[in-house]
């Protein structure tokens, strides 16, 4: 028996553009597609904490570095420039899998740990603008990883093949 399980989440990104005359799915920058495991076309959900409404659509990558979050089509009507969501990916996992992997530290819980405990950097990154974001990124101030890591990406609840 296989089991849809949380393979990734990208937590509390804000949406930076609403654009009703597209064909439907959210845009994602291409650095937090990649560092989420997330690929171009992949099913994704969406939770916006705005207004509780939740949707599923498609990923699709936008321009790298940019920050860009983006609702395109019907999903426009879901949110709002500046709210935040969460953005979930999801993956079927046989029982032997999920269960060796429950069975273990997992990596992302000791990261979480590790940024919360460590890190005081990454909680400054959090609490920057979008723009700011992308000005310390442009200038190699802070990777993509870093960026991830403060906006409470969490990777790999289970490892996929």
């Amino acid at each position: 028996m296989f089991r849809q399980m949380l393979r990734s989440k990208i937590h509390r990104a804000t949406v930076t553009e609403s654009c009703l005359d597209y064909e439907g799915s959210l845009t994602i920058d291409e650095d937090l597609m990649e560092a989420a495991g997330i690929l171009p076309y992949e099913a994704i959900v969406c939770s916006n904490l705005n207004n509780g409404e939740r949707f599923m659509t498609y990923a699709v990558a936008g321009k790298r570095g940019a920050g860009e979050i983006i609702l395109n089509g019907p999903t426009a009507r879901k949110g709002a420039v500046r709210d935040q969501i969460i953005i979930f990916c999801y993956e079927y996992y046989a029982e032997e899998e999920i269960k060796a992997a429950c069975s273990q530290d997992h990596p992302s819980q000791r990261e979480e740990q590790d940024c919360c405990r460590e890190d005081e950097t990454l909680m400054s990154i959090h609490k920057l603008s979008l723009y700011e974001l992308h000005e310390k990124f442009t200038a190699g101030e802070v990777t993509a990883t870093e960026i991830v890591r403060a906006y409470g990406l969490r990777i790999g609840q289970v490892e996929s093949r």
